[in-house]
């Protein structure tokens, strides 16, 4: 996998959550002061506000931390047990960021394939 933006990123996890099994919660992601609302329930990733409190949950992290959960060399809880991902909230909803992640990487590589 290659470098990706933040806009990027976002741009494949849009297209990634309707067809994953994330909750029908709402996750608020940071990456670097940028952030993204993602609504399990609508089936959508929107910018937004990063005062959003009506989230169930709130992360916060890098981009380099998010690319290298995108590339499996650090999966969400080793991120967060090493202080690099911030969670708010819903800690059983953290626990289910794997699967957003791996829906972006598939979501990416499908991406990258469609360039060649």
């Amino acid at each position: 996998m290659g470098a990706y933006s933040i806009v990027e990123i976002f741009a494949a996890m849009a297209e990634a959550v309707p067809s994953s099994k994330f909750p029908a919660k709402t996750v608020i992601m940071n990456v670097d002061g940028t952030c993204f609302r993602i609504d399990g329930a609508a089936k959508t990733v929107t910018p937004c506000s990063d005062t959003d409190e009506n989230a169930d949950l709130q992360v916060k992290t890098s981009l380099e931390v998010l690319e290298k959960l995108l590339a499996k060399k650090l999966t969400p809880q080793q991120a967060f047990m090493k202080g690099l991902l911030k969670i708010k909230g819903n800690m059983g909803l953290a626990m289910k960021l794997t699967v957003l992640v791996n829906a972006t990487r598939k979501q990416l590589i499908k991406q990258e394939k469609s360039k060649l």
